[in-house]
């Protein structure tokens, strides 16, 4: 059944996608009552709380900070329908993941000097002998890159922190971030921890 078929069906009025992004997520046992809230954004339209209770694929559970596609009926943004054939399994969400940054990652002399700033992050899902090695916390950050030459773009990078202060000087939206980038990937962006005050 297609996407306007399944509109017609539920009697959404004006159909648009947009985002829902993940606040909580409570499994039952066998992921047969998931309750999922956060905040659903319609561009250009509204942005407000959002929830959404049922069935989800095991594999395909959300986690916190997570942003999902969604199909949202214009004339009542509280109705929409998460589109999970969009939503990555856990596995191959590891497969697309950057690897972890420690705080103690040193960048190559050659990489260039810029400055992030925080859009959103939420924990890594990693294995727990990874995390035991983080005592603050693997974080994946997503970021907003400003170059010297004012070029913009959007990246992410997954850090390791050593504290849990360290993390929370580092993971709070909005805030700006010196980091370097590899010339060979602008992709792959560190966090240039020498340019921290007291770090």
């Amino acid at each position: 059944m297609g996407v306007r078929q399944w509109m017609q069906r539920q009697k959404f009025n004006d159909p648009v996608p947009g985002t829902f992004e993940v606040q909580s997520c409570d499994t039952g046992r066998g992921h047969a009552d998931v309750s999922i809230n956060g905040m659903v954004t319609v561009p250009g339209v509204a942005t407000l709380p959002g929830e959404f209770r049922g069935r989800v694929p095991e594999a395909k559970v959300p986690v916190v900070g997570q942003i999902l596609s969604v199909i949202v009926d214009r004339a009542d943004p509280t109705e929409f329908r998460i589109e999970w054939d969009q939503v990555p399994s856990v596995t191959q969400s590891a497969e697309q993941e950057p690897e972890i940054q420690h705080h103690s990652h040193t960048p190559a002399p050659d990489w260039d000097m810029a400055t992030a700033t925080v859009l959103t992050c939420h924990t890594a899902r990693v294995p727990i002998y990874a995390s035991s090695q983080a005592p603050g916390g693997i974080i994946d950050i997503n970021l907003n890159v400003l170059l010297s030459d004012g070029y913009q773009y959007g990246t992410k990078a997954r850090v390791a922190f050593s504290t849990p202060e360290r993390r929370a000087r580092a993971t709070e939206k909005g805030t700006e971030l010196p980091v370097r980038v590899d010339p060979a990937d602008p992709n792959h962006v560190v966090i240039d921890i020498d340019r921290i005050p007291g770090w």
